[in-house]
C-alpha cells in the first residue's frame, strides 16, 4: 500500500507547526505501508529531510505515528539506502568471488552458511526498504527443509554487548555458521556489568559458546583520566 505523500507531508507540517517546530520544505521521495506489520517507511531525498520529519527528541514522528495509529514508522534518507545498497553489493561481489574461489577448499557446513549468507544480501537487496528479518527466519523456521548448522564452528563473533554485534551473533547462528563469539573484557568501566549481563543472556539463549578475554587497560584508562 502506498500513502498519498502530499496528504503526508500536510500531516507532518501540521505536527511541526504544532510543537513549535520552525516551517521547512520536506522533500519525500517514497512512502511505503505494510498492511501486515502495520508499518510504514518513508524515504526522504536527503538527510535534512529525515531530520524534519523525526523532528527534534523524535517528537514530530512520534506524533505522527500516533495519530496515524502505526505501529513503526521508519524514517530514511535515500542517500543512505544508495550507500547500503553500494555496500550489500560490494559485500555481495566479494562473498560470491571468495566462495567461488575455495569452493574446493570449504567444508560442507561454511559452504552452505555462506550461501545461506549470499541468498539473504539477494533478497533483502530486493526488498531494500522493508526486509524484515524476524519474518524471513521465521519463514525459514517453518519451512520443510528446516534448520541447518555446520557440523563446525565456521565463525567468530566479537560481541561487545552492544545492537551491532549481538545482532550479528543472531544472523550469524541463523544462518548456520554455529560461531564462537568472544568479548574483550577490560574492567567494568569499560564493560559495565548490564553488559555483560546482556552478553551471557543472549549467548545462552542462542547456545553459542562464549568466552570473554581478560585484558589490562588500566594505564589507559588512568591517562584517560588525566585528559591525555
Amino acid at each position: 500500500m502506498v500513502y498519498d505523500v502530499k496528504a503526508l507531508l500536510n500531516h507532518i507540517n501540521r505536527i511541526r507547526n504544532e510543537i513549535g517546530h520552525e516551517e521547512v520544505n520536506i522533500d519525500i521521495k517514497e512512502v511505503l505501508y505494510d498492511r501486515d506489520t502495520n508499518e510504514m517507511w518513508i524515504i526522504t531525498n536527503d538527510r535534512p529531510d529525515k531530520s524534519a520529519i523525526i523532528g527534534k527528541g523524535g517528537w514530530v514522528v512520534g506524533r505522527l505515528r500516533e495519530e496515524l495509529e502505526i505501529a513503526s514508522i521508519h524514517v530514511e534518507s535515500y542517500s543512505d539506502f544508495l550507500q547500503k545498497e553500494y555496500r550489500m553489493n560490494l559485500s555481495l561481489n566479494k562473498l560470491n568471488s571468495f566462495v567461488k574461489e575455495n569452493k574446493e577448499k570449504l567444508d560442507y557446513g561454511s559452504f552452505i552458511a555462506l550461501n545461506n549468507l549470499i541468498d539473504i544480501l539477494k533478497i533483502k537487496l530486493d526488498n531494500l526498504y522493508s526486509f524484515d528479518f524476524y519474518k524471513y527466519f521465521k519463514d525459514l523456521d517453518e519451512s520443510p527443509y528446516g534448520y541447518f548448522e555446520a557440523e563446525k564452528p565456521a565463525a567468530i563473533v566479537a560481541l561487545s554487548g552492544g545492537t551491532d554485534s549481538s545482532f550479528s551473533l543472531i544472523l550469524a547462528k541463523k544462518l548456520g555458521f554455529n560461531p564462537i563469539a568472544i568479548t574483550v573484557d577490560p574492567g567494568t568501566i569499560v564493560l559495565p556489568k548490564q553488559f555483560k549481563h546482556n552478553i551471557d543472556k543472549l549467548a545462552s539463549e542462542l547456545d553459542v559458546p562464549h568466552q570473554y578475554i581478560q585484558v589490562d587497560y588500566s594505564d589507559l584508562i588512568e591517562e584517560s583520566f588525566t585528559g591525555r
